[in-house]
């Protein structure tokens, strides 16, 4: 896969409420100690390409300092490399700082890999997927552009407002259209995609003569709807969680609690990679009570905690109880305080509130740093 340029794409990112305010959705926590860019960077590693860039729409030193210098994620350090991209300029113009834009301010930095192929890839969906057969799937349909789609039977309640394909004979994409809940099968388009060198410039460079507000998934579909791109599907078959508001990423990251979910999502053969923190073990005080959660390193559980999901550094005092949450870094929950259906983000304090309580379908969401 040396021929292979891999691409975590974070611009163009659905919208996480409070969650990605203050960071970038790639670097929002995911499970108490991975970012969902993890997963994207996990599957180049995992798949042989040590050639990745990340292109970065905003909150760029959230990125910085989750991924560091890179090579958590690079193998081969002699021939491999992690670069992070950002356009500067396109902070102040919003609608212009695009994922071709950010390319073309970088462009340098890319040509001087030595690649073949491109595969560009976002981290809002969640999945594993081994590029290597991709790839020869991409080389056998003799196509210069392919992309991975998911067939689902449940369009109607998940996967809202993702676009959706048809397809030729041939398995080539005839048409591009959007999820709108009116149907319940739909072929969804995964957003990753898989470019042969030449096209991917021709269409950054092409970009300029169609829209300067267009972005490469847009520039793709421009180019089948006038017939100017051949374009190949590929089906992915394996699991797919997407992360596309405040309310998916609750429930989507409780579901995981699910043993056949996680069975599905976390491989033995395919593991996923993070930033590694150097904090001390969990501790469990002696009256501590913990049943189908994940907790991170660093914790100090002293209370009761089930069906929840904890963050590193976080405190649960002797006499609380924590019930269906997700709590973030460094959060404490003080002496026989009862928390349920909660989304504390990082070094909320809970003391003086004893019940707080948000519903099963609408989480109570507590600001970073605030005190109760």
């Amino acid at each position: 896969m040396n021929r292979v340029l891999g691409i975590c794409n974070l611009h163009d990112g659905p919208n996480l409420g409070r969650l990605s305010a203050n960071t970038t959705l790639g670097c929002v926590t995911f499970l108490g100690r991975f970012g969902l860019m993890d997963f994207t960077l996990s599957n180049f590693t995992n798949s042989g390409i040590n050639k990745i860039c990340v292109l970065v729409e905003d909150h760029v030193q959230s990125v910085r300092n989750h991924i560091g210098d890179g090579q958590v994620w690079v193998s081969n350090t002699k021939t491999g490399f992690q670069r992070i991209l950002f356009n500067e300029k396109g902070v102040s113009s919003p609608k212009f700082n695009t994922d071709i834009a950010n390319i073309t301010t970088n462009r340098d930095v890319i040509e001087e890999a030595s690649f073949e192929y491109v595969i560009i890839a976002p981290a809002f969906f969640i999945m594993n997927v081994d590029f290597r057969d991709a790839l020869k799937a991409h080389i056998y349909s003799q196509k210069k552009i392919s992309v991975l789609y998911k067939k689902i039977d449940n369009a109607d309640k998940e996967f809202l407002n993702c676009d959706t394909i048809s397809f030729k004979k041939d398995k080539s994409i005839s048409s591009v259209g959007f999820n709108n809940g009116q149907t319940e099968k739909a072929n969804i388009c995964l957003e990753t995609f898989i470019i042969n060198r030449d096209e991917f410039f021709k269409i950054v460079d092409d970009q300029k003569q169609v829209s300067h507000i267009y972005n490469l998934r847009r520039m793709i579909y421009h180019g089948i709807s006038t017939g100017q791109l051949d374009v190949n599907a590929i089906e992915f078959k394996d699991i797919v969680i997407p992360f596309l508001s405040y309310d998916h990423y609750v429930r989507n990251s409780m579901a995981v609690l699910n043993k056949d979910v996680a069975e599905k999502l976390f491989k033995k053969d395919w593991l996923i990679y993070t930033k590694i923190h150097s904090t001390p073990p969990t501790v469990f005080g002696p009256d501590a009570e913990v049943r189908n959660c994940y907790i991170a390193n660093g914790c100090k559980i002293y209370g009761k905690v089930e069906n929840s999901i904890l963050s590193r550094d976080v405190v649960v005092e002797k006499g609380a109880v924590v019930k269906d949450c997700i709590l973030f870094t460094h959060t404490e929950v003080g002496k026989d305080v009862k928390a349920q259906y909660l989304m504390c983000d990082k070094t909320v304090k809970i003391e003086t509130e004893k019940n707080p309580t948000g519903e099963k379908d609408s989480y109570l969401y507590i600001g970073r740093g605030a005190k109760i």
